[in-house]
């Protein structure tokens, strides 16, 4: 898995990553914001979703990205790719009426929310494809062959004229155990 997989940060957030303590404080944050928001829906109507978490797995030909998004309509469901930037944005809304003889509830929530994910290359954005099933939405992020290869280039030195050019050995000629001239 490449390191530039990792979810965009903001300045801020990044400074703060780099404290343990305050990455904790956020983390434990989220949790109580989480809890309060699926435990008491009479605190989240009116407020806003958190960034849908992602699971991002990537195999010899793409990467497929799955984000949890329960309640969410597809066609509230937006899907960007600007170069490597990959951005999920959408909104949520919920109302849930219920009448009994002796009373009468009205729940509202809504929220938007909004995830971007950098991915290690630019992939082609017709190429790309998305299914949405049972609230979880799956992108295909497919690689090419372009975007596979990876090799060593050999750099070549300038000689001055009238000098002859050093030998340069690569670490396979020199054997298994040789070492490299320096």
């Amino acid at each position: 898995m490449s390191r530039f997989l990792a979810p965009l940060r903001s300045p801020s957030r990044a400074l703060a990553a780099a404290d343990p303590f305050s990455e904790l404080h956020r983390e434990m944050n989220r949790l109580f914001d989480d809890f309060l928001v699926a435990g008491l829906p009479s605190l989240s109507a009116g407020s806003a979703m958190s960034a849908p978490r992602l699971d991002v797995r990537e195999s010899g030909n793409e990467l497929c990205v799955c984000a949890d998004l329960p309640g969410v309509k597809p066609e509230d469901v937006e899907l960007r790719l600007d170069g490597n930037l990959l951005t999920l944005r959408g909104e949520k809304a919920h109302e849930a009426e219920e009448k009994k003889e002796d009373y009468y509830l009205m729940e509202r929530s809504y929220g938007r929310f909004q995830r971007s994910l950098q991915l290690p290359y630019a992939p082609d954005p017709s190429q790309v494809r998305a299914e949405f099933d049972n609230g979880v939405l799956t992108i295909h992020v497919p690689k090419e062959a372009q975007q596979e290869r990876s090799q060593r280039i050999e750099i070549q030195a300038h000689t001055p004229p009238g000098q002859s050019a050093p030998q340069v050995t690569s670490a396979a000629s020199a054997g298994a155990g040789g070492e490299m001239p320096h």
